[in-house]
């Protein structure tokens, strides 16, 4: 503007991507990023195949026109007893799949990179 040099100007400058792109990683750093990212897509894979599941595989509602009372009643009783065990079944399936598996060794990782990068 006036000739003078912008502090703030230099910091954004310090920051930009070509800047950035001449950082190396260690090996044992990359390896940690891929598998925290093909983990990601695993726990994305998962989750959106057994909610299409889930979506696909729902019992229908029941049409309760023509019906008294307690036919309904029994109708929808059973309608939420399918439901809750198709739920239930998915869920255990979401846990085995990610929870207990992929959960714990992206955590692991992630501690890892991120604690390395405070030190």
């Amino acid at each position: 503007m006036d000739g003078q040099p912008n502090p703030q100007r230099r910091e954004i400058d310090a920051v930009s991507a070509p800047n950035f792109g001449n950082a190396t990683m260690a090996p044992l750093d990359r390896w940690g990023t891929a598998f925290v990212w093909w983990a990601g897509a695993w726990i994305l894979l998962v989750g959106s195949t057994l909610l299409g599941c889930f979506l696909w595989k729902m019992p229908a509602v029941p049409n309760t026109s023509g019906m008294n009372p307690d036919q309904v009643k029994e109708a929808l009783n059973t309608h939420q007893v399918l439901t809750d065990g198709l739920r239930s079944s998915l869920m255990s399936l979401f846990d085995l799949l990610v929870t207990k598996t992929a959960l714990p060794v992206i955590t692991l990782m992630l501690g890892y990179l991120f604690g390395k990068r405070q030190g």
